[in-house]
């Protein structure tokens, strides 16, 4: 024993004499230096770049007079947004599961805990989730996924009451309201949380509403209201499970909506053509613009019109052409009267009757009106294959919110991905016009990407002045790729610009056409009004949220 004491001894102090005593030692900012140019050249997929050139720093220097270390130099000031404190936990550096950590988690999932009270569980033992080391998302990946179910077969209103008025305890801007019948049975209830209406006030001005996705064992519709948040994600304004589908039980659902969100209407809303939702709307939203689903309406065609998409390949192209590809009323009208024809359906009722309705679902009649972006399928059905993800019919009411809870965690977590995202990342520009620049500064990553995608479309247009009264310039501008023109109509006393293409009002960002006339007058920045705060990386500041009504 003391021979292997001694020989340990020896190794030890040989290994202390080979470490070298660091004198000095440099912390720099994640964001410090400049992104190094990728080896192949430019990737096929773009990266966002961190690297801004920060100069913060903190030098500490070994002194050689009493051995102890002091800062010599100490650089404060950052060159970029700082990442915000509940934010920090999802930098890369700050994200690590221990392996105690690790024990946990798989053995409360094997416990038959869910993923989102483990995470909750580890939150409130650490003081909050962003004292956390990892991830809600980070947490999810480190296991396989289980869920567990809590089928309260009596008594499972009083259970999904009791529910809501704890969620209302924890958080009194927690909105909820129930139906009861004249026996007292639960007929319908809508709920939504703090966030979902906080979203609607900065989001709400386009909404679906869809109907089609029943998952619960009392066979209720499920009603989620859907809209789109600053970075073109599907966003939940709050959900609702309904009696029945007549008119009145979405008078009141409607009604309950408004309520919830403090009176705002929305400017315009996806619904399908169900006759009691339009009935509802009308008397609920008369201001607003309704849309009908293209993707219900593809639907009942496929339905109606089963002989023909099963002996034409090209017929539902075709039927597609007829809604989105019409740039003016005269080509729907013209291109119809053709697909008609050609498919033999002049004398065909479903049609005729969907034709009287063309205001509200073909494209050319919407693109006036402001709608986000939206296109009706994306929504709709992009929602409800999500939610099939969740949601089983095996589910009581409770356990059906609560699952409804994890679907708002899963989209928000992809949320504030991307708002970190488009915080601490910067993209990389086309060109040094000043336009870009700014538009990089005030688009969230992706919205910023579709800037993008326009902006490089104008490298394909050929601009033709037609006419020149005064500060007013009109032109003519064609694309080698598309046979049909556009009129841009230009000021130069204000720099303003309008497009017959109608872009800009439809999704609220500026056209390939505008933004090309813009680049030929060297307008060097866009004039405030083509930046909605909507589509910005600060969409979400200053706007708050009332008290809420006592539930109905």
């Amino acid at each position: 024993m003391l021979e292997t004491s001694g020989l340990v001894y020896e190794k030890i102090q040989l290994l202390t004499a080979k470490i070298k005593t660091i004198s000095r030692r440099v912390l720099v900012c994640s964001n410090e230096g400049k992104s190094r140019q990728h080896p192949r050249g430019s990737p096929l997929k773009r990266r966002l770049h961190a690297r801004t050139g920060c100069e913060a720093k903190l030098v500490i220097k070994l002194q050689n007079d009493d051995s102890k270390y002091s800062i010599v130099e100490f650089v404060e000031k950052h060159n970029h947004v700082l990442t915000r404190s509940d934010q920090v936990h999802m930098l890369r550096s700050q994200r690590k599961i221990e392996s105690s950590q690790a024990r946990l988690i798989e053995n409360m999932h094997y416990a038959g805990i869910s993923q989102k009270n483990i995470f909750a569980y580890l939150s409130v033992e650490s003081g909050g989730y962003e004292n956390l080391n990892f991830t809600q998302m980070d947490c999810y990946n480190h296991i396989q996924r289980r869920r567990r179910q809590d089928i309260l077969k009596k008594g499972d209103a009083e259970h999904l009451l009791e529910y809501f008025q704890e969620m209302q305890k924890d958080n009194p801007y927690f909105f909820y309201a129930i139906e009861m019948d004249a026996t007292g049975q639960l007929c319908s209830c809508f709920w939504s949380d703090d966030k979902c209406r906080m979203d609607y006030s900065f989001f709400g001005d386009v909404l679906v509403f869809d109907t089609t996705f029943g998952t619960n064992e009392y066979d209720k519709p499920f009603s989620p209201f859907v809209g789109v948040n600053n970075h073109g994600q599907t966003t939940l304004f709050g959900c609702a499970l309904l009696l029945d589908e007549s008119t009145d039980s979405f008078v009141w659902l409607f009604k309950t909506f408004l309520s919830a969100m403090n009176g705002k209407h929305p400017q315009k809303i996806f619904t399908d053509q169900a006759e009691p939702i339009m009935n509802a709307i009308k008397q609920v939203f008369p201001g607003t613009h309704h849309r009908l689903c293209f993707w219900h309406i593809f639907q009942l065609a496929a339905k109606h019109l089963s002989h023909i998409f099963v002996s034409s390949e090209f017929f539902t192209k075709y039927f597609k052409r007829c809604i989105y590809k019409n740039k003016t009323e005269e080509e729907f009208e013209s291109m119809c009267k053709s697909f008609l024809e050609k498919y033999k359906l002049t004398e065909n009722k479903w049609l005729q009757t969907l034709y009287k309705k063309k205001e509200k679902w073909a494209q050319v009649y919407g693109q006036v009106h402001f709608c986000a972006g939206m296109t009706t399928t994306q929504r709709s059905e992009g929602m409800n294959n999500f939610l099939k993800k969740y949601f089983k019919r095996t589910l009581s009411l409770k356990s059906f919110v609560v699952e409804y809870d994890k679907v708002l965690d899963s989209r928000r977590a992809k949320e504030k991905t991307e708002d970190f995202k488009s915080m601490q990342r910067k993209p990389t520009l086309h060109s040094h016009w000043a336009l870009e620049v700014r538009a990089a500064e005030r688009y969230p990553t992706k919205m910023f990407a579709y800037f993008q995608k326009e902006y490089k479309e104008t490298l394909d247009l050929i601009l033709e002045i037609i006419d020149q009264d005064g500060s007013i310039y009109t032109y003519k501008v064609t694309s080698f790729k598309f046979s049909s023109a556009r009129t841009v109509t230009f000021n130069s006393s204000d720099n303003s610009v309008q497009c017959s293409c109608k872009h800009f009002q439809f999704m609220g960002m500026i056209c390939a056409h505008s933004m090309n006339i813009l680049h030929t007058h060297q307008v060097y920045d866009l004039p405030s009004q083509y930046f909605l705060s909507r589509w910005t990386t600060y969409a979400k500041n200053g706007v708050g949220i009332e008290e809420p009504k006592k539930p109905i």
